[in-house]
């Protein structure tokens, strides 16, 4: 294979520029040697690649999920979500809380661009701790895989390695979260806070791959909560129950609502015992929905018998349904509500 020019559009210039700085890491048996021009117009960057003898080793294209950030390998520490490098809200720029942050994340933005770039179907991962009181990631705590190719078995005569991809991922039967709404009485007063959470744990699969044990973890990392009336809320938490708030919202119109949940969850996988690997890509399961009525149960005296419309909610129908609420919230919440 001979050295090639990759051109790099205006879009990832600036991002680029800070990768210049930093070595890139590709999952092969022999490493690309790298060089960055900026042409006249400063219209594009050209990467040089010298890329003889990329791909023809004796090593497997695995992640080796090295703590880019931070230095160190991956043990079997703490648990950790991982999402794409490209992710808006869990990615390498979600943590916008200190330009050294922002700078970090520009970095490995820049080397998720050109690992794609460099290696067709390549990708790499970002991986946060979890905290282990509200299941929310912890900004801070980041490590970068490698940039990996999905690959079943290495050349030379090297024995194959199994690689869990997206799609075996995707087969596993990854079970639905159990989604909860409170009060769990079926109804809500409107302009009172309505809570969700789901019962959010990690599922874990044995398999055999290759002749080879290989166990595999999904991990929730992102849930989307659509209350029916508009409002949409994206967290990177499950929530918990009452008296906590963490994921809540109101209603302003009476009627009959469907709450939905959609979980996205980052896989890994460990060979034999060995350390946890992510896997790249996601998935997204949907949970049973529920129905809330939201009433505006205005106190009135009554005789010695209480009407029947206060006793219980009406049937859903057409006529029941609730309204949309054109003040909808529609957000993406990186930690807990305290308060509405």
């Amino acid at each position: 294979m001979k050295s090639g020019s990759l051109c790099i559009s205006r879009l990832a210039l600036c991002v680029l520029s800070v990768f210049t700085l930093l070595p890139l890491s590709v999952s092969t048996a022999d490493e690309p040697e790298f060089q960055f021009d900026v042409d006249g117009d400063n219209s594009s960057i050209v990467v040089d690649a010298d890329l003889r003898g990329v791909g023809r080793g004796g090593t497997s294209e695995l992640p080796d999920d090295r703590k880019r950030a931070r230095g160190d390998a991956v043990t079997d520490g703490p648990r950790r979500v991982w999402a794409a490098a490209s992710d808006s809200d869990l990615g390498c720029l979600a943590d916008k809380s200190s330009i050294t942050a922002q700078m970090g994340g520009t970095a490995c933005l820049a080397q998720s661009i050109v690992c794609s770039v460099v290696t067709p179907g390549a990708s790499m991962s970002v991986g946060r701790e979890v905290d282990p009181s509200t299941g929310a990631p912890v900004f801070g705590t980041e490590r970068w895989s490698s940039c990996s190719t999905p690959s079943s078995s290495g050349g030379g005569g090297a024995p194959a390695v199994p690689v869990v991809t997206e799609s075996d991922f995707q087969s596993l039967g990854v079970e639905p979260l159990v989604a909860h709404i409170g009060p769990p009485s079926g109804w809500i007063p409107i302009g009172i806070d309505m809570i969700a959470w789901a019962e959010s744990d990690v599922q874990t699969f044995d398999m055999e791959m290759l002749g080879q044990a290989v166990q595999v973890r999904a991990t929730p990392v992102k849930y989307v909560w659509d209350f029916g009336d508009g409002t949409v809320l994206t967290t990177s938490f499950p929530g918990r129950p009452y008296p906590e708030k963490d994921v809540s919202m109101r209603y302003v119109h009476q009627g009959w609502y469907e709450v939905s949940l959609v979980t996205q969850l980052s896989g890994e996988y460990s060979v034999n015992g060995g350390a946890w690997q992510p896997i790249a890509g996601t998935i997204e399961v949907a949970s049973e929905k529920r129905w809330v009525y939201s009433d505006l149960r205005e106190s009135r005296l009554v005789g010695d018998e209480v009407p029947e419309e206060y006793r219980r909610e009406p049937e859903r129908g057409s006529d029941t349904m609730g309204p949309p609420n054109p003040d909808a919230r529609v957000e993406t919440l990186t930690s807990p509500q305290t308060k509405h």
